[in-house]
């Protein structure tokens, strides 16, 4: 069987779809959470009389969305590319735009909207496939 990893240098190179899926969970998780706090900064109210929990709900709030947010999506491309992998036998450019299909599909998910889930899904597809070419790896 032919498995993807995170990275053809990674450590994971014989990692099953599940764990790719949970790696690129935790990693890309990791940096949506770090741009849910950065919003959270950049948007908070300013001033004396700004009570300090909800401030901090909203911070905390925000770090989960994002962070499960952004995992969701690098784990929806993982699973979808190493399925296409393992069901057409080969690890190219089309196996690659179908995890991104899949994973920007996820954005009409979110707002219930097929049009933005199209939108979203050839925005990823492309995106891996310049990426597959440009680097021969992607996420």
């Amino acid at each position: 069987r032919n498995k993807m990893s995170f990275f053809k240098k990674h450590a994971h190179a014989d990692a099953s779809a599940f764990e790719q899926a949970m790696d690129n969970f935790v990693r890309f998780g990791t940096i949506g959470a770090g741009v849910g706090a950065a919003n959270s900064a950049w948007t908070a109210k300013q001033g004396v009389n700004v009570r300090t929990l909800p401030t901090l709900a909203n911070t905390v709030g925000n770090i989960g969305r994002w962070g499960f947010g952004i995992g969701a999506i690098a784990a929806t491309h993982a699973v979808a590319r190493c399925t296409a992998i393992n069901v057409r036998g080969r690890d190219d450019i089309y196996s690659h735009m179908i995890g991104g299909l899949a994973a920007g599909s996820l954005f009409g998910l979110r707002s219930a909207s097929v049009g933005a889930g199209l939108m979203g899904g050839a925005a990823l597809a492309t995106l891996s496939a310049v990426l597959y070419v440009r680097n021969k790896e992607v996420f």
